[in-house]
């Protein structure tokens, strides 16, 4: 099979990690697995070089900003010359491109898309429920990457046809994760001595990571947050943490490759996203064997509930005293630790790799020559 995967960008969010994980996968299967990103420079760019370093071809538009009209021509011509079976879209705007190319497709094209939010700034906005009912609806398969993520979609566009919505779980590599070894904390400028609190993921409305940091002035001074990634609220933490008087106990540490030995290095990690489609972090921390203490909304919430804790992401109050009650009491932290390598268990890569596969597979056995 010749299977494009089609994205925004290839920065450092959950979305393009899994693009990064399941090319690879793909072709080690005997497939060609290209990637094509909207956006291929800066921040954009995280996995690009790591793609290629593992043998994947990747394309870059070579247009600058990703709503360029000109996308749609040059979607349907890469399609059309690389004699592709599969197109698979993530992402917005992508997902539109790719919707609105496959009338340009000279070939029987199988087109797929994955969901990989519980929310996003088009929901709710009835002008562009219509749109998006006709921009879903030209896909022959839209998966979600959760149980949470596919409810919610289905009730935003209300499909005719329900028999083509499916899911399929995000994957990590276990192994990656449960065997890393920790980083020296005073490498990092962090003392060896200190309660360490981690959160990573994209400095975003999103992601939330000032919750955490509001928590912070609420608990004992040898508790210290460690702040993994990077993203157009960095700064605006970092003077938060100021402001607060608690800038010597935030840490941060911007983008990290290595980010299963930065997960080892702590005491337990924090989720205090206002939504999620999944959560992969999360899981990166059960993998880890660290206690996770997750923010009670859905997507997370399918994957932390009865293996993590859960916490209001909008009251720094309660997030201080989930913390608490968890640095407190040894036993839910052992307990809390060993249930979430469990629940670690159930997301491996591989499997998410072959689910996908066999949608591809379905997809060419039925789409029409």
């Amino acid at each position: 099979m010749k299977i494009l995967q089609v994205i925004s960008s290839l920065g450092g969010g959950g979305a393009e990690r899994i693009v990064s994980q399941l090319a690879p996968l793909v072709n080690r299967k005997g497939n060609q697995c290209d990637v094509l990103t909207l956006s291929g420079r800066g921040r954009n760019a995280v996995y690009l070089e790591e793609l290629r370093a593992k043998g994947v071809r990747v394309f870059v538009a070579p247009y600058k900003n990703r709503y360029d009209p000109r996308f749609l021509a040059f979607v349907a011509a890469l399609v059309n010359r690389g004699h592709y079976d599969v197109v698979h879209a993530h992402t917005f705007p992508a997902i539109y491109w790719v919707s609105l190319a496959a009338r340009l497709f000279r070939r029987s094209v199988s087109t797929i898309m994955t969901e990989h939010s519980t929310s996003n700034n088009r929901r709710g906005k009835p002008g562009l429920r219509r749109i998006e009912r006709f921009v879903y609806g030209q896909y022959d398969e839209v998966i979600s990457i959760s149980q949470d993520a596919q409810r919610l979609l289905m009730q935003w566009v209300a499909p005719r046809d329900t028999s083509k919505y499916s899911v399929i779980d995000n994957g990590i590599c276990v192994s990656e994760f449960s065997n890393a070894k920790p980083l020296a904390r005073e490498s990092l400028g962090i003392p060896s001595d200190v309660c360490l609190v981690g959160v990573a993921g994209t400095f975003s409305h999103q992601k939330n990571q000032a919750a955490l940091l509001r928590a912070l002035p609420l608990l004992p001074n040898n508790v210290h947050v460690m702040l993994v990634g990077d993203g157009p609220l960095r700064n605006d933490c970092a003077e938060l943490a100021i402001s607060l008087g608690v800038n010597d106990r935030a840490h941060f540490l911007g983008y990290r490759r290595d980010i299963a030995r930065v997960l080892q290095t702590v005491d337990i990690v924090v989720v205090p996203s206002l939504w999620e489609g999944f959560g992969l972090v999360a899981v990166e921390a059960m993998a880890c064997g660290k206690p996770l203490i997750a923010a009670n909304v859905p997507g997370l919430r399918e994957v932390v509930t009865g293996y993590g804790v859960l916490c209001d992401p909008e009251d720094e109050t309660d997030i201080a005293k989930k913390l608490v009650w968890m640095l407190a009491d040894s036993e839910a932290f052992g307990q809390c630790a060993a249930a979430g390598l469990l629940r670690a268990a159930q997301y491996r890569v591989e499997e998410m790799a072959a689910n996908y596969l066999a949608i591809y597979e379905n997809q060419i056995d039925v789409k029409p020559v």
